[in-house]
């Protein structure tokens, strides 16, 4: 039956005048095993049924067939007894089932889940309650509910899940260009309605691992040497229009309703992905509130906002130079409605070293400028995502305030600021003040251009060092930064180590940077930060750090600052809203203590 060998089967059967019935024995073999023994009464007369079923390690694959528009790949045996009444047109079964290493994926998540556990058929309808299902990784999701059919036809769903950092989304890319990733959640599922029309009431909080994806599929590219351009939509061979870029999301989920209420907390990894291909993605870590939408029209809405903590950007050029730019704490994205009209307010730094020289000249002491220093350039998305709002600004972190009134006196104008921005992205270094002339200029444009190349280069092997590094210890990132010299400077050495312990509630990030081209201690510089959340939330921190100082003007000055601070974060709309929230923690404490 339904490609399942269920061994010999034997009937016997023998006419009872007396009722005008027909008793039946029917058994079968499979090996040793009887797995199949059935004994009652047959009545033609309205073919009525009476039967006692005795069912052994029936093998689940039976019905597969029947349930394939929900669940796919129906492993597993079942053990039981059950009742066989009413007639030929419609049975009715009442009994209890136990399903013993029942193996089944659940087609649109494409989660595969396992359960032993005890099921009540009741008219035909499959009942449980306390079910504890487990995912691939053994987590527990606690579950209740019934399966209903109109006599095995038109199967209807409504079922409770009560996920325990279980996991609920396993897709990729091919399954829903949505969005998709790998989801660990706790919280609510409801899943009611017919199998050809179901609705997923969601209400969940994302776990440690969880990885999401939202893909825009969009490029960036560097248009001149003056602003940036975020561009992409529609090819010359079709000829759409770029609103076109902003149209609805639809998706081929024609009988499912999708209603997911997500709290993502800063466990959870979230990519924001305008091309895959070459990279050119914002990923982060933090907080928020989304709301998805799917109707059974295909049509996808989403809602909310999300705040991040930590994160980085790596931003593409011309399809063939990316940077990685670190997200600053405090960017927002948030959606109201379509996926890609989400709004942008972050910004995002871009660390180098750089030699002062091109805009200080002989300024700072000597020829202290002709050294490497470090240089962050920011780069400030706000408005529309897909076409954010760009401006650009130049700091030096580790600089006496004396030499940074100097910079930003240097770069006074945007065209200036924009200048010097792409020269650090590109060259890593600045460009010499446009008014000079001469063969001082010519060789350092020269020399700008040959080193271009090397930093690039440099970069890319640099990169993919500290990759390869990484995927030695999942719980461990490295990172490997070169950094050739020149007739000026010598060659500097980077070595990165970020990690997290306690379930990661203490971390750790720290360098150590190797300049000169013979190593000994005065070249050694080293940066260390240590972040101890106090409480489960994060809220409240104790921090402590050991800096470089990099002193051109007044060099007497100790080469170290340390430093150790308590910070705590709130979020609120209003000050009501936080003496509010304040009030309501105190007064249930109380409460509870009296209790």
């Amino acid at each position: 039956m339904n490609n399942q060998d269920f061994g010999d089967m034997t009937i016997l059967s023998q006419w009872d005048n007396t009722d005008r019935s027909i008793a039946i024995h029917t058994f079968s073999n499979r090996g040793e095993d009887r797995i199949i023994n059935i004994e009652g009464r047959y009545l033609p007369d309205g073919g009525l049924l009476d039967f006692n079923l005795q069912l052994n390690k029936i093998n689940l694959r039976t019905f597969d067939g029947y349930l394939d528009e929900v669940f796919a790949n129906l492993r597993g045996i079942a053990t039981g007894e059950l009742k066989l009444e009413g007639n030929i047109r419609q049975p009715l079964f009442n009994g209890n089932l136990f399903l013993q290493k029942t193996f089944f994926m659940v087609d649109y998540l494409k989660t595969q889940y396992n359960f032993t556990h005890e099921v009540e058929i009741s008219n035909n309808d499959i009942i449980f309650n306390d079910l504890l299902i487990y995912d691939i990784n053994h987590n527990i999701c606690r579950a209740s509910g019934r399966v209903t059919s109109n006599y095995f036809r038109d199967f209807a769903l409504n079922i409770y899940l009560y996920p325990d950092r279980f996991m609920a989304l396993n897709t990729t890319e091919r399954d829903n260009d949505l969005f998709y990733g790998r989801v660990f959640a706790s919280g609510l599922v409801n899943i009611t309605g017919p199998t050809n029309n179901i609705t997923m009431n969601i209400s969940a909080r994302t776990n440690r691992n969880t990885r999401f994806f939202i893909p825009l599929q969009k490029s960036s590219e560097l248009s001149d040497l003056h602003f940036l351009n975020f561009t992409g939509g529609p090819s010359k061979e079709t000829g759409q229009d770029q609103d076109m870029d902003l149209r609805r999301y639809e998706v081929d989920l024609s009988g499912i309703e999708l209603n997911f209420d997500l709290d993502v907390t800063p466990e959870a990894e979230v990519q924001i992905i305008f091309d895959s291909k070459i990279g050119d993605i914002i990923r982060g870590r933090g907080s928020g509130s989304f709301k998805m939408e799917i109707n059974t029209l295909g049509q996808f809405n989403m809602f909310g906002e999300y705040i991040i903590d930590q994160g980085d950007y790596l931003f593409t050029l011309q399809n063939v130079i990316n940077k990685r730019f670190d997200v600053e704490r405090g960017g927002r994205i948030s959606w109201s409605g379509n996926p890609a009209d989400a709004n942008v307010d972050l910004k995002a730094v871009y660390r180098v070293r750089a030699s002062l020289r091109p805009i200080l000249g002989d300024f700072g002491n000597g020829g202290a400028s002709d050294l490497r220093r470090p240089v962050e350039c920011h780069i400030i998305l706000r408005n529309k995502l897909m076409t954010p709002d760009i401006s650009f600004d130049i700091e030096l972190p580790a600089a006496d305030q004396d030499i940074r009134s100097y910079v930003e006196a240097s770069l006074n104008t945007e065209e200036k600021r924009n200048r010097q921005f792409l020269s650090l992205l590109i060259l890593s270094s600045f460009l010499p003040d446009q008014g000079s002339s001469g063969p001082d200029r010519a060789s350092s444009l020269g020399m700008s251009a040959t080193e271009a190349g090397i930093n690039t280069v440099s970069e890319f092997f640099s990169n993919q060092l500290s990759n390869w590094l990484s995927q030695v210890s999942r719980d461990v990132d490295f990172g490997v930064n070169w950094r050739p010299g020149d007739e000026i400077t010598p060659d500097e050495v980077e070595l990165a180590l970020s990690t997290q312990l306690l379930n990661d509630r203490i971390s750790i990030n720290g360098h150590v940077d190797v300049a000169g081209r013979q190593t000994n201690t005065s070249n050694i510089v080293g940066d260390f930060d240590v972040d101890i959340k106090l409480n489960r939330s994060g809220k409240l921190r104790l921090k402590a750090f050991t800096r470089a100082n990099d002193n051109l003007i007044r060099p007497h000055l100790s080469p170290y600052t340390q430093g150790v601070g308590l910070f705590y974060r709130e979020e609120f709309d209003s000050f009501d809203e936080l003496m509010n929230r304040y009030w309501n923690m105190v007064f249930s404490n109380s409460k509870r203590e009296e209790e």
